[in-house]
């Protein structure tokens, strides 16, 4: 184990754009085995997190509508 190269121990994050849905970023999410996604702009730079615990309570315990871009509900700097 020590002769492993960290590199195969740590996958790519998962990147999606603000713009893409609530319902987008958590199937992408579910898909990928990830428990979180980092937010870019149109610029391509990060501009936020989104969590299984924004999704469960910003948006199914606030009843908002999973249609809604992800970026009303990342988690910001």
């Amino acid at each position: 184990m020590l002769n492993t190269p960290l590199s195969e121990f740590v996958r790519p994050a998962l990147t999606l754009t603000g713009q893409e849905t609530i319902h987008q970023a958590a199937q992408r999410m579910t898909e990928a085995s990830y428990r979180a996604a980092l937010i870019t702009g149109d610029d391509g730079h990060l501009r936020g997190i989104v969590t299984d615990q924004d999704l469960r309570g910003r948006v199914l315990a606030q009843g908002l509508n999973p249609e809604s871009e992800v970026q009303s509900v990342m988690t910001t700097q």
